[in-house]
């Protein structure tokens, strides 16, 4: 398949590409706080031009929904329904925390992004032969109340079968920007950061070469998960 990926949810603005020639994906990034909308579009012609692609070419788009900045999620979704509907393919929306979880190894994982207003956007995934699967979250909490609300998760009855002595794996930026507020273990578990990175189109790219084809909808049925907006859901839900 050809795919193009964008990510757009954090000050690092990136676009990938699977280019369906035998080729392993294809990235650009640029860390701009404020130049998403400027930049992104120049970037998607970058990757296609390079690769001998038009907008036709591609099988679906991809896109970052979030949760991530109010303003960057809207330019990423709004830039892929546009290329989109013009190309007359699907999309697939994917979840920045399941992104930056893909980057683990196999184990249970904590994914965080700085929410801004001393909040971190933050998840718990289970990872089993490089497919993250989601155990609870999205949240958006203060960064001091993630190790209570992760001991409740840890309790729940489908974690009992996990190794109560495996490190618990952190990655992206909240631990970067709260690391003194952010818990350094949970109860018997040691908390092993791994990457303070942000979500990248290319691991957008990835989990939407392995999506099944349910989840790749028309342009228009793409929504953001702003999760301030939202009750977040319940440890096991989802």
């Amino acid at each position: 398949m050809k795919i193009l990926g964008i990510d757009t949810a954090t000050e690092c603005c990136s676009v990938a590409l699977v280019p369906g020639d035998g080729h392993d994906i294809d990235e650009i990034q640029h860390i701009t706080p404020n130049g998403h909308s400027r930049m992104v579009l120049g970037m998607v012609r970058e990757l296609l031009n390079k690769h001998h692609l038009n907008l036709t070419d591609l099988d679906a788009l991809s896109v970052d929904i979030g949760p991530g900045s109010f303003t960057g999620l809207r330019i990423g979704i709004g830039v892929v329904q546009g290329l989109a509907y013009a190309a007359g393919v699907h999309t697939v929306g994917l979840s920045s925390l399941h992104a930056l979880a893909g980057r683990c190894p196999d184990g249970l994982s904590v994914p965080a992004i700085d929410a801004r207003m001393k909040q971190v956007y933050w998840g718990v995934f289970e990872n089993r032969g490089g497919e993250p699967r989601k155990l609870a979250g999205p949240f958006v909490t203060a960064p001091e109340q993630i190790e209570n609300m992760f001991s409740e998760v840890v309790k729940a009855e489908y974690l009992t079968r996990l190794n109560r002595e495996d490190s618990i794996l952190a990655v992206g930026n909240g631990w970067d920007h709260y690391s003194c507020q952010l818990p350094s273990s949970v109860g018997a578990r040691a908390i092993r950061v791994i990457e303070k990175s942000f979500p990248l189109a290319s691991q957008i790219v990835r989990l939407a070469l392995r999506a099944d084809q349910a989840a790749f909808r028309s342009p228009l049925e793409l929504t953001a998960a702003y999760v301030r907006n939202n009750v977040a859901d319940r440890p096991g839900e989802g």
